[in-house]
């Protein structure tokens, strides 16, 4: 791609990521990034597409084909099904834009996002990091009830290159990043970060694993279903005394209120729809929006995903995923982070944070950029 219409994507999500920030209409200016692959077919004569990206396309439109079929039968069309496909796409088609530069260039590009970002951050809570004193003031109570005057979205970035950083072995830009997720102040992304460098760190630095692809996906694909069984035992009610006991607030407090929307959408889907075929692409956000202020999203895209395009097609989509993205140890790392986010959060249309996991998806399957890191 022409670097002046890289600049231009770089301002872009500069002006977005701070119009974000104070919720201005400028943050849709970042969705323009779906032009990306379009500029890039019209600057070049041939145009290789990441076979790992493109796959990745492939499976989000084969799942919401299907879903458009589920939805047109049972008569379920709403204007929020078109949006959630475009918030699903966007990021990915993005990527693809991006996809074919040479190591040197893909690295360059990835750290100019970081300081986009950094930028950004400081540029939104300047006032806020003059007084540091009263910023830790009152840390204690924001770790127990997530409230810190710096909290922000930029958590999940900041997260995913403390992870990115790390694996690349660029410690500056690690530790800077690691302090940037903390003034971020997202405790998911902490917990997020911390699983997936302890297992890179534990598995391939400490016991000097050597990645086995079928080995790993299927250990992975294991815990996550013990994992998910766990959290479906969370969500009807087996750990509410625990926490409660533990931690002296209630489950929905200590949850920031997720445990009584995951409990009421169960509910209402289990009674209006079959969950092996599910509803509806952004189902949950018409569920959601009319009934509690202020609440628009599930928080959970494991929940989401499987009340939405259903059990079966949430198989589908769990196999797919896991097996065309992990594809080297850097790769299973990736997937630990997103997963954690998966269970917690609505990250699937968080443009920002998807379109980062693509692009280093796309750096870390290429072989030169593996050998320079070895």
């Amino acid at each position: 791609m022409h670097r002046l219409w890289i600049i231009i994507f770089l301002l872009l999500l500069f002006v977005s990521a701070i119009a974000t920030s104070y919720e201005s209409g400028l943050r849709y200016l970042k969705y323009l990034l779906i032009a990306a692959p379009f500029i890039k077919l019209m600057s070049v004569k041939q145009y290789a597409v990441n076979r790992t990206l493109f796959s990745n396309l492939l499976l989000y439109m084969f799942l919401i084909s299907i879903n458009l079929v589920v939805a047109f039968i049972g008569n379920d069309f709403s204007m929020r099904m078109f949006m959630e496909i475009l918030l699903i796409l966007i990021p990915i088609s993005a990527a693809i834009g991006f996809s074919e530069m040479d190591e040197k260039s893909n690295m360059k590009l990835l750290k100019y996002l970081f300081y986009i970002y950094a930028t950004a951050f400081f540029i939104v809570f300047w006032q806020e990091f003059i007084n540091l004193g009263s910023l830790f003031k009152n840390l204690p109570r924001a770790i127990l009830y997530s409230q810190f005057k710096t909290e922000s979205w930029m958590g999940f970035v900041f997260a995913i290159f403390s992870l990115f950083f790390f694996l690349t072995k660029q410690r500056i830009h690690l530790i800077v990043a690691l302090v940037l997720m903390f003034f971020a102040f997202k405790r998911v992304t902490w917990a997020a970060s911390f699983a997936s460098i302890s297992a890179f760190f534990f598995l391939f630095q400490l016991l000097k694993f050597r990645f086995r692809p079928m080995q790993f996906k299927l250990l992975f694909a294991g815990v996550l279903v013990v994992f998910i069984s766990l959290f479906f035992g969370f969500i009807s009610g087996e750990f509410t005394t625990f926490i409660q006991t533990q931690t002296g607030i209630s489950i929905n407090h200590f949850t920031q209120g997720r445990f009584f929307l995951y409990n009421r959408a169960l509910h209402y889907f289990s009674e209006n729809y079959n969950l092996w075929f599910g509803s509806y692409l952004g189902a949950t956000y018409d569920f959601l929006e009319p009934r509690y202020p202020n609440v628009d999203f599930l928080h959970s895209d494991l929940l989401k995903l499987i009340l939405e395009i259903g059990i079966i097609l949430f198989i589908i989509w769990f196999i797919s995923f896991i097996n065309i993205n992990m594809t080297n140890k850097y790769t299973f790392a990736l997937l630990i982070f997103v997963f954690v986010l998966f269970f917690t959060d609505n990250t699937l249309i968080y443009f920002d944070l998807m379109f980062l996991f693509y692009l280093f998806i796309n750096y870390f399957s290429r072989s030169d950029a593996q050998q320079n890191i070895e």
